[in-house]
């Protein structure tokens, strides 16, 4: 907050303002020092009087006065909430009393009907002066009473006995035994000492009230407070002035209490009513700041970038133009913040912020949508190349190294575009579409852009399907196992299958299982449904042994996620029980990537896996990072080449070499050899011609369902030979 705003009832209020309203508070004061100087320097006995119009005038200031007093004690004393302020129950508490005493002086006066006894001026005065010493004092206590110190509410009714019981002493004495006061006026002579030196006491009060009240400026109510102050001791001035009650000092005293009663009164606004009231309001405007912005970079959140976004659109569809939303994501954020820390990525993400802005022209909007995504706004664009070349100019400067607290940081960003209204005509629809392109992007190529285009959203509105009834696939029996069949090159037998899972959805139909299985292994559903598809397998091959047929070897791959689980070969084992099924004729498919992520852990694993009989291979060999002193350590039967190798292996050169390798590799460790994703004679024939054992695709067959592979099983056998299955 700057240093030029101060914290005034309730509100930031500038240095001028402060100043410009001291010095209308000065100004006031010395326009009614005017008329007390001239009353000082006035002859009495030349005194102007008002005869018979002051006893009206007079009881109407007086009502004013009281009834002014009386709504100082109705706004301190109906305060809410256990405690209370303890410089507002002073007011309250004592200007009850000065009203009641202000009462008092009003029908004691002469020319007004007998109050209990014969009314006289003097006896109208003795009111008059306890309700100004009582105003004083408590004008005297609120300045050197801390305004932070609250009491308890229920010590009002204190105050309030205290109040009455100084009412009551008061009316007792003046009523009852006024030969205990002092003669305070002498008709045809005027004020006594006793009176004006009584006045000239009071007044002093008030000006030590007021002198001591402006250490609290600039606050709005010790402003008013010291107006009040002032003003008081002005009037009390004035009333040593008189001769006759109805002199014009006497008037002009009157006016003066009016006034300073206002102020006094405004003060106890100020403090439980406008104060209160404007903190409320203050809060509220925070909080809503608090819910607009984003607490970290201070930018619009998603909130306020959508009522931005809804007035842009109604903007360009009155001028009809056309505006971008361009959703922006840093590539793989997390890794900073698990590399180096929370703090670290909080300063990249202002880091961020600052060079975002710089590319940004003052028409654009950038907001904060969550954690590492940006929304910015661009309007009035004329096709969809400003777009892009904002876009282009958004990754360029992502791409510059970072250095925060002494580290070298590279980011890159993907960013979403989603333009107005070719895409979209509504704020939700554009900022979703810009994110589906983002999201498109970051699966794709990363550091890049791409617009919205409308088939992105079938991919989507089916994953999100996905998502939503994965969890349920096992329960309900939506999946299904199909089986490719393994063939040996030697014998030309099927040796083996492998069971490929499937999804029948019952809203998108057969799933295959590259669009399921990543999914399962994000949402963590990959355990169950590798789980049934092993139990499944094993229940299959089982089956056919029990109906005489071939025994081949039944394949199951295991996820990265399965394979890392604990106990993985104990729940293999109690399958293998349950089903009956061979240890030997259950082959485990486990990937490169995966048995290299640890590879003391994936050698243990194996060990126990190979203890229990079980074949295992390793899948997609070649695309992964194997050196040969971790390959051979690991207890393998079987090493697939990766169908990348043999989609080009008769007319590329360098796949022909790798794929003789990793044979003559498999040789040298004692492993058996299946190349995967066999398409043609050709290949077949480059295999069998380099000493390949096995191999499967779709030269063969495609993966088909459990009954034909019974069929095939039982042409097999009965042919005794495998004859070229080709679709």
């Amino acid at each position: 907050m700057s240093s030029q705003l101060r914290y005034c009832n309730g509100a930031y209020e500038g240095e001028p303002a402060q100043s410009a309203r001291t010095w209308g508070m000065a100004a006031i004061v010395v326009l009614l020092t005017i008329p007390v100087l001239w009353l000082a320097s006035s002859d009495p006995a030349n005194a102007v009087q008002l005869g018979a119009g002051y006893l009206p005038l007079h009881s109407a200031m007086e009502i004013f006065s009281v009834a002014v007093a009386a709504m100082i004690f109705v706004l301190g004393w109906h305060n809410i909430g256990n405690r209370i302020s303890c410089i507002t129950l002073v007011f309250s508490a004592a200007f009850l009393a000065v009203g009641l005493l202000d009462l008092g002086h009003l029908l004691s006066l002469e020319g007004m009907p007998a109050f209990i006894t014969p009314n006289s001026q003097s006896k109208g005065v003795f009111f008059w002066l306890a309700a100004r010493l009582t105003g004083g004092l408590a004008l005297l206590m609120a300045a050197l009473l801390p305004w932070s110190l609250d009491i308890k509410v229920r010590l009002r009714y204190v105050a309030l006995a205290l109040a009455i019981g100084l009412v009551v002493l008061v009316y007792w004495l003046v009523l009852y035994h006024p030969r205990l006061l002092p003669v305070m006026f002498i008709d045809g002579q005027g004020l006594t000492s006793w009176k004006i030196q009584a006045e000239y006491a009071i007044a002093a009060i008030y000006l030590v009230a007021a002198w001591l009240l402006l250490r609290r400026l600039p606050d709005r109510k010790a402003a008013y407070l010291v107006m009040a102050a002032a003003i008081m001791a002005q009037s009390e001035v004035c009333f040593t002035f008189y001769r006759q009650p109805d002199d014009v000092s006497n008037i002009i005293g009157h006016i003066y209490k009016m006034i300073a009663y206002v102020y006094l009164y405004s003060a106890l606004v100020v403090r439980n009513i406008k104060e209160p009231r404007q903190q409320l309001h203050w809060f509220q405007q925070s909080r809503q700041e608090q819910l607009e912005h984003d607490t970290l970079t201070g930018l619009p959140n998603r909130v306020l970038a959508l009522q931005t976004l809804h007035g842009a659109i109604q903007d360009a569809r009155r001028n009809q133009h056309s505006l971008a939303v361009l959703f922006l994501g840093i590539d793989q954020f997390k890794k900073v913040n698990m590399t180096f820390g929370h703090s670290v990525g909080d300063d990249v993400i202002q880091a961020c912020v600052g060079r975002l802005s710089q590319v940004l022209s003052e028409d654009n909007v950038l907001a904060r949508q969550t954690g590492d995504e940006f929304i910015i706004l661009q309007r009035n664009i004329l096709d969809k190349r400003q777009a892009a070349l904002l876009a282009e100019g958004l990754l360029h400067r992502m791409r510059v190294p970072f250095h925060i607290q002494g580290h070298e940081i590279l980011l890159s960003a993907s960013i979403g575009i989603a333009v107005f209204p070719d895409d979209e005509t509504n704020e939700n629809g554009l900022l979703h579409k810009a994110h589906l392109a983002m999201s498109s992007v970051k699966k794709s190529t990363r550091n890049s852009y791409g617009f919205h285009t409308f088939d992105m959203e079938a991919g989507f509105r089916e994953r999100l399907i996905m998502e939503s009834t994965l969890h349920h696939a096992v329960d309900n029996g939506e999946l299904a196992l199909h089986y490719q069949p393994k063939v040996n090159f030697r014998t030309g037998a099927v040796v083996g299958v492998e069971a490929l899972v499937r999804w029948e959805h019952p809203v998108l139909g057969l799933v295959p299982p590259a669009n399921f299985i990543p999914l399962a292994e994000e949402n963590g559903c990959i355990g169950a449904i590798g789980m049934w598809v092993l139990k499944e397998a094993c229940k299959e091959a089982q089956q056919w042994s029990k109906q005489g047929l071939q025994r081949p070897r039944v394949s199951v791959n295991l996820s990265a996620r399965q394979f890392q689980q604990r106990y993985l070969a104990r729940h293999v084992q109690q399958v293998l029980h349950d089903t009956g099924l061979d240890p030997a004729r259950l082959e485990l498919e486990i990937t490169e990537s995966t048995v290299m992520q640890d590879i003391d852990a994936a050698v243990t694993i194996l060990d126990s896996l190979k203890k229990l009989g079980v074949v295992l291979s390793i899948d997609d060999f070649g695309t992964g990072y194997s050196s040969l002193s971790s390959l051979k350590r690991f207890p393998l039967n079987v090493l697939k080449i990766d169908r990348s190798f043999i989609k080009d292996v008769t007319h590329d050169t360098h796949d022909a070499a790798i794929t003789r390798a990793i044979i003559a590799l498999a040789r040298g460790l004692g492993m058996q050899v299946l190349a995967e994703g066999v398409e043609t004679l050709e290949q077949a024939m480059f295999l069998q011609a380099n000493g390949c054992d096995e191999m499967q695709g779709f030269y063969f067959s495609r993966p088909v369902l459990p009954v034909e592979i019974r069929d095939m099983l039982h042409a097999g056998a009965l042919l005794g030979r495998v004859v070229n299955w080709r679709d």
